[in-house]
């Protein structure tokens, strides 16, 4: 097929061929699609023993944990000019990021040349300045759409062209002298010196009650969720507590 335009032979395949390609073309792409195209693991094959797929198994996936033990609770409405605005992401937005972020998807590189780096980042400002939105706007569509409804993990083009914005408004909406609450990871300000938790996991928060059944008389009734002592009504609590207390002065007068 390669040298059909300039000999103008393409010979037939045999119909072996086209049923062995027939069986190959209706399966499910490889397991390493879920790397290479970012495949779903119902949409690849199961891993086999290919060169590949070892690569799975021999190299080590050292995932960053990204929790609340470490860096608190993530809102993204903090990266927006306004938090309390409601955005709105405009199709043209999204589409045109999908369109810019598959073009430079594996072109970037934050280490290359920094006039070349700066030269693609104004060619793709200069292609979202021709849409009807400020700047601003754009930043904060597509941190609604990067970091809230698609979630998506290829970011590098937004960083590259809005990063300083989005710190900027960071440094501006983050409490002054707040930190992060070492229970939860919410960012309170703190209002003693010495205070790691916030008002919420200081305050003492019932977690509900239980139904128990008494062991005595057999009526149910209800105590806190986290009592796993008591076992009798209070009205049959009180007459053991009678009988123990007989049965210890019987003993000690014996």
């Amino acid at each position: 097929m390669i040298d059909y335009a300039k000999t103008l032979y393409r010979p037939s395949r045999p119909d072996e061929i086209n049923m062995r390609l027939s069986q190959i073309t209706s399966v499910k792409a490889p397991y390493f699609f879920r790397y290479a195209k970012g495949k779903e693991s119902t949409q690849v094959q199961r891993a086999n023993f290919s060169v590949v797929n070892q690569l799975d198994e021999i190299i080590p996936n050292k995932r960053m944990s990204f929790s609340a033990k470490n860096i608190g609770v993530f809102h993204y409405e903090y990266m927006l000019q306004n938090p309390t605005a409601k955005i709105v992401v405009a199709p043209e937005v999204s589409e045109l990021y999908g369109e810019i972020e598959k073009q430079y998807r594996y072109s970037i590189n934050f280490y290359e040349n920094e006039s070349n780096f700066a030269y693609v980042r104004k060619s793709i400002l200069e292609r979202f300045a021709e849409l009807d939105y400020s700047m601003e706007q754009i930043c904060d569509m597509l941190v609604k759409y990067l970091f809230h409804s698609k979630q998506s993990r290829r970011k590098n083009v937004f960083w590259m062209c809005f990063g300083e914005m989005v710190l900027a408004n960071l440094q501006r909406n983050l409490p002054k002298g707040s930190i992060q609450c070492k229970k939860c990871g919410e960012r309170f300000i703190p209002v003693l010196p010495q205070q790691k938790l916030c008002i919420g996991c200081t305050t003492y928060h019932p977690i509900g009650n239980k139904v128990v059944k008494c062991i005595d008389c057999g009526e149910t009734f209800t105590v806190d969720a986290r009592n796993m002592k008591k076992v009798r009504c209070d009205k049959c609590q009180v007459e053991y507590r009678k009988a123990w207390d007989r049965e210890r002065k019987r003993r000690n007068a014996a």
